[in-house]
């Protein structure tokens, strides 16, 4: 395979992997200060929904940038000379 085609392949394993870490992180978190608070599942859950959208803000931004380098990559360059008139 060559590297421009495993690019979608990446990009998605990157995804997958910055959504389970911020949902996976906000619900350890939760799980011990609902240990060590006696809170149970108050933290549990309202950090695991922080996570859920510190994750989801994350992927936004990931994704809004390989769209834009996309877009950098397939549209071509502005022409730098002028352009002549038929006369």
């Amino acid at each position: 395979m060559r590297a421009d085609e495993t690019q979608p392949i990446r990009l998605a394993a990157r995804l997958m992997v910055i959504l389970a870490l911020a949902v996976i992180g906000g619900l350890g978190v939760g799980l011990v200060l609902d240990t060590v608070l006696g809170s149970r599942p108050l933290a549990t859950l309202c950090l695991s929904l922080v996570g859920i959208l510190v994750g989801s803000a994350a992927v936004y931004r990931v994704v809004a940038a390989a769209f834009a380098r996309l877009a950098q990559v397939e549209s071509p360059p502005p022409s730098t000379t002028p352009r002549q008139e038929d006369e």
